[in-house]
């Protein structure tokens, strides 16, 4: 890389190497394709990266915010894993921001995408782990209530991605009163992240034994805060609420939906390697396999809606009762229906039900495991500003598409199962979070959808 050596022997790098022209066209498959990204668009990307980063630095460096953890986890102590926990708990925050702006989402705000004004950077970094797991935000987009809405705002996003490039900074870039007004309307939390985990104290849930609504503290010292591992609350019902009864709870409540809506169906059950959703529109097929799917947990004993004197219960008895034979717990609907499909299939569907939030992904784990590959990026220096703004190390970038498509290459063969490098990575998250043209290019280009 040219940023690694001195003057002269840059100049002599780039009058000694050979022009390099970037091909107009890639061989994926059968097809012959336009390149699926450019380079501007791995630089916005890491442009991306480097204000996430930038951010775990500043909640790592905030004493207030770090005099606030210390006081409301256990353990507190200048350790590693201390701080591990402090950053997922700060995470946990961001997802409920995520999950209440999500929730107001209109196409109203197609209009500030347009003029560059996006969501607070926690709430951008919980987006950006979303559509790095292209099947389930697929799925979710065609399925979720706002789904659609925010696929729209992410064609925008990706519309703005290759303008990122020393411009996206993470701040409000339309900073006003009345804007920070508007957002706390909306999601009832301040702009700024780092005041977001000392100002939002609890989380409203539906317990899962008598469905009265409760509170659970973000954090406390006991270490059983809806923002901690352990988590538990006790109701007074006498019920202890985890996050695998409030997984229980979602699961039932798409079991007993019946609404002729995309939402009727569980998750991880209309995706698949050769018809991913793109919008609203599902295919007829999809949708019978969807109905199967349902019809096939639905025909559990475990979920039968029971009757009293020849009619059915309420359905808020029905939820009871299905809630009593799981145990309140999802791993019972494993055991149960271990006869009735195969286990790739159950974990995969089950694995949308760990907790309460309505998104399939567990985003949290999702934000977390982004961050190791965050983090390679920084330590190759990839994410500084400008590191790749010679022409010898723009070809660096251009190698990487190129790259990539030819792993994409290989990736049509039946059952391909590869491991990218870096680079490759890079270029790969990058069209993932195109999820529109992302999802188009694997149905028409290579046939199938990929997703891992």
């Amino acid at each position: 890389m040219a940023g690694f050596l001195p003057p002269y022997m840059v100049t002599q790098l780039d009058s000694s190497l050979p022009g390099y022209s970037f091909p107009r066209s890639f061989q994926v498959g059968r097809r012959t394709t336009a390149p699926f990204v450019t380079d501007a668009q791995l630089r916005g990307h890491l442009a991306l990266l480097r204000v996430f980063s930038e951010l775990k630095e500043r909640v790592e460096a905030d004493a207030d915010l770090n005099a606030y953890f210390e006081s409301n986890m256990p353990d507190a102590s200048d350790t590693e894993a201390f701080r591990q926990k402090k950053w997922a708990a700060f995470v946990a925050v961001a997802v409920e921001r995520f999950e209440r702006w999500y929730n107001t989402i209109s196409s109203m705000d197609e209009f500030e995408f347009r003029r560059g004004h996006f969501p607070p950077v926690d709430v951008m970094m919980v987006w950006h782990a979303y559509l790095l797991n292209p099947g389930w935000y697929a799925e979710d987009c065609a399925r979720l209530p706002n789904g659609n809405q925010l696929r729209a705002l992410g064609e925008i996003l990706a519309g703005a991605l290759s303008s990122f490039e020393g411009n996206y900074t993470g701040e409000m870039t339309h900073d006003s009163e009345l804007s920070r007004s508007r957002w706390y309307m909306r999601t009832e939390t301040v702009w700024d992240p780092l005041r977001g985990p000392r100002e939002m104290k609890t989380k409203p849930m539906t317990c899962p034994g008598c469905a009265r609504r409760v509170q659970a503290a973000f954090m406390n010292k006991e270490g059983t805060g809806y923002a901690q591992a352990s988590f538990s609350l006790q109701c007074a019902c006498g019920m202890e609420i985890t996050r695998d009864k409030l997984g229980a709870l979602k699961f039932v409540l798409d079991i007993v939906r019946d609404d002729d809506t995309h939402r009727s169906f569980l998750a991880g059950t209309v995706q698949s390697p050769i018809s991913n959703p793109i919008g609203t529109y599902l295919s007829p097929q999809t949708l019978v396999r969807a109905s199967l799917f349902k019809d096939t947990f639905v025909s559990s004993r475990v979920f039968a809606r029971p009757k009293r004197k020849g009619s059915h219960v309420s359905e808020s008895e029905w939820i009871k009762q299905i809630m009593k034979r799981m145990k309140s717990s999802i791993s019972t609907v494993n055991t149960k229906l271990s006869t009735k499909l195969k286990p790739n299939i159950r974990q995969h569907v089950l694995s949308a039900y760990t907790d309460d939030r309505m998104f399939s992904v567990e985003l949290v784990g999702a934000v977390l495991r982004q961050g190791s590959f965050t983090k390679k990026m920084n330590d190759l220096q990839w994410t500084l500003p400008g590191y790749f703004s010679s022409s010898v190390d723009a070809i660096a970038l251009q190698h990487a598409i190129a790259r990539y498509h030819a792993f994409m290459d290989l990736m049509t063969g039946p059952g391909a199962f590869l491991v990218p490098t870096l680079d490759i990575d890079l270029a790969w998250h990058t069209h993932q979070l195109m999820a529109t043209a992302y999802g188009t290019d694997c149905k028409e280009v290579l046939g199938k959808f990929i997703d891992q």
